[in-house]
């Protein structure tokens, strides 16, 4: 049985098959909340050193997310990124956000492997602005499971989970999750046949397709409407800032969901001052505005579109928008986009599910992607005297590549015996992100910075040279290709003596 797992930054979501072929979410002793069967994305150490731990349900139910010390939350966000300043630590250890996700999402697979029927083979999903280091980790993660393994981004997942019943649906996906904001626009066709083209396309082993024509994705999410919330609380109040009262800020939001004002109570037990928490729709509206979450998601749209125009494509073509995330569910949130697609058909009725229950359906489809980032090599700057990035593949385009990539390097000092050539995977950010109350947060930078994360550091020497190269002269051609498994490529041919060092060797699978 295949199983599929939306790893989320407030929430998790494991999903099967079931005995009808739909798919429906599981739950999961312990650990799924009794009645949503969503698993709190938040983990509890209690003893970091024999890997002693607790997560989802069972850390409320226990009563353990008063220890602020050493319960986690929000440690998704940190995986793969450099964090800011302070770092956790527990019994004087140092704690990762990838070993903190190592924990929680080993606990998922314990228990995954209890289920009956038995787990088989797995899908996970990735936000679509993960780095190949986050896609890595994950599988490395699931590597003891010993199972077959899939990688899907989460709106593409969320596109097949809708179950949309059109011959050809051009979609657009919204996921507005716990800590990032995703867009994707997907064309699905399911062609509809006569029960014999349907007998002979299945002996044909022939799929239904989903194809990514564009996509965007930002680090912005419902934990930054919780600081945002607690800052207010801060500023109006004077309330203390700490995990419990950043924990109200969260259930304030959730409870105007349903009504236009909320509010909590908390008592503080060393100055003994209790705070009366409330907030209305409209002053969460405000917020909203003054911390530009509207602007910066119009700007992500905004990307999708101008790659759809690019394709003859605008949103007049659209025959759905899917709404996501639990973030989609703050009503200001749904009027804004329903504003701007008011003539076309919003489906918002599974929103916190429809990633996962896309995931587990990923087999029946054939699904055609573009790389969302770009790709480049790394170069020294001699006058700011850093590393720089040179862009080679730009970010959008499908694989594999119609053409390839060719580089010609020299030696730069005399008799240097090897050529070093880095290549990385690039992207620009507008944020930094750091730790504070053992939760991963971010910040918004003045400007937005291009960084670089190197795919074959470790290996950085592409080239033996014999007999050593020599300054002023071209010595080697480097040839990159993608192919349709994503995988970079490279073939390198010395110049000079005509020899073949390496022939489409791959370098790294890209996202």
């Amino acid at each position: 049985m295949r199983y599929g797992i939306d790893f989320g930054t407030s929430n998790t979501v494991v999903s099967c098959l079931n005995a009808a072929g739909q798919p429906e979410t599981v739950r999961l002793p312990d650990v799924s909340h009794p009645l949503t069967l969503l698993i709190p994305s938040c983990l509890y150490v209690a003893d970091g050193a024999q890997a002693q731990v607790w997560c989802g349900q069972e850390v409320g139910d226990r009563g353990l997310e008063q220890d602020p010390q050493r319960c986690f939350r929000g440690f998704k966000r940190g995986i793969g990124n450099a964090t800011k300043g302070f770092v956790p630590e527990l019994d004087g250890v140092p704690m990762t956000a990838e070993q903190l996700g190592s924990w929680f999402l080993g606990q998922i697979g314990y228990r995954l492997q209890q289920q009956v029927p038995a787990v088989s083979a797995l899908t996970l999903t990735v936000p679509v602005d993960s780095f190949e280091f986050y896609c890595q980790w994950l599988l490395s993660v699931t590597a003891g499971l010993e199972l077959p393994v899939q990688l899907v981004d989460e709106p593409t997942a969320a596109a097949l989970g809708y179950g949309m019943t059109q011959e050809h649906a051009l979609v657009l996906v919204c996921d507005l999750g716990g800590g990032t904001a995703d867009f994707a626009l997907v064309r699905l066709s399911l062609p509809r046949r006569s029960p014999l083209q349907t007998l002979l396309r299945r002996q044909a082993n022939l799929k239904p397709t989903a194809q990514v024509l564009a996509k965007a994705g930002l680090v912005l999410g419902g934990m930054d409407i919780d600081q945002w919330i607690l800052e207010f609380w801060q500023h109006e109040l004077s309330a203390p800032r700490n995990s419990l009262t950043l924990r109200l800020a969260e259930r304030v939001k959730i409870a105007l969901t349903d009504s236009p004002e909320a509010r909590e109570f908390y008592f503080d037990d060393r100055t003994f001052q209790g705070y009366d928490l409330s907030l209305t729709r409209s002053q969460l509206g405000t917020l909203l505005d003054e911390r530009h979450f509207f602007q910066r998601l119009e700007r992500a749209l905004h990307q999708v579109e101008q790659q759809a125009r690019r394709q003859n494509l605008t949103w007049q073509d659209l025959d759905g928008v899917l709404l996501l995330g639990g973030t989609m569910l703050i009503p200001a949130v749904q009027a804004w986009f329903a504003e701007r697609f008011t003539s076309q058909r919003i489906y918002g009725d599974r929103p916190l599910e429809a990633i996962a229950h896309g995931a587990v359906r990923l087999p029946q489809w054939q699904l055609t992607d573009i790389l969302y980032h770009s790709y480049g090599v790394r170069y020294w700057d001699k006058k700011y005297q850093r590393h720089q990035w040179h862009p080679l593949i730009a970010a959008g385009q499908s694989y594999p590549l119609q053409e390839p990539i060719e580089l010609v390097l020299g030696a730069s000092l005399p008799d240097q015996p090897a050529l070093e050539l880095v290549l990385g995977e690039l992207s620009e950010q507008d944020v930094e992100i750091y730790w504070e109350d053992n939760q991963v947060n971010v910040r918004p930078l003045s400007q937005q910075n291009w960084v670089g994360y190197p795919l074959n550091a470790d290996q950085p020497a592409i080239a033996q040279l014999d007999p050593p190269g020599q300054p002023g002269a071209d010595r080697i051609t480097v040839r990159l290709t993608v192919d349709a498994n994503r995988t970079l490529r490279m073939t390198v041919v010395d110049m000079l003596t005509q020899t073949v060092l390496a022939q489409d060797r791959p370098v790294a699978t890209l996202s």
